[in-house]
């Protein structure tokens, strides 16, 4: 394990795309963001269970109890120790998963709520 301090956006970019695993056991989020950017990169993700997370994090995370360590545990080991295959899915899955929150699909879901308002 690394800590890493403020990372340029190159820098961001390397640092997901190295990870093994992103881990975001976050308990309060506005979007979350940092989940996408790291499926775009091919990066599986363990995601908190709260908050908005578990909308934006998709199909292929797995997903944890923030508030109990053991559970963010067995999230890395899961992830850490998936057959080849198994990592292969899930990384298929963010790809997919991340490709749909585009800022065209924001902006036309956007509109849709301001017209139906």
């Amino acid at each position: 394990m690394k800590i890493l301090g403020y990372l340029s956006e190159e820098e961001l970019y390397a640092a997901y795309q190295g990870a093994r695993v992103f881990c975001y056991p976050s308990l309060e989020e506005g979007f979350g963001l940092p989940l996408l950017e790291a499926m775009a990169v091919g990066t599986p993700v363990v995601s908190s269970n709260a908050s908005c997370l578990p909308e934006i994090a998709g199909p292929g995370a797995i997903l944890v109890d923030p508030l109990r360590v053991e559970t963010i545990l067995e999230g890395l080991r899961r992830l850490l120790t998936l057959p080849p295959e198994e990592r292969a899915e899930r990384i298929a899955q963010g790809y997919a998963w991340a490709a749909r929150f585009t800022w065209a699909n924001a902006a036309t879901e956007y509109w849709d709520i301001y017209r139906k308002m």
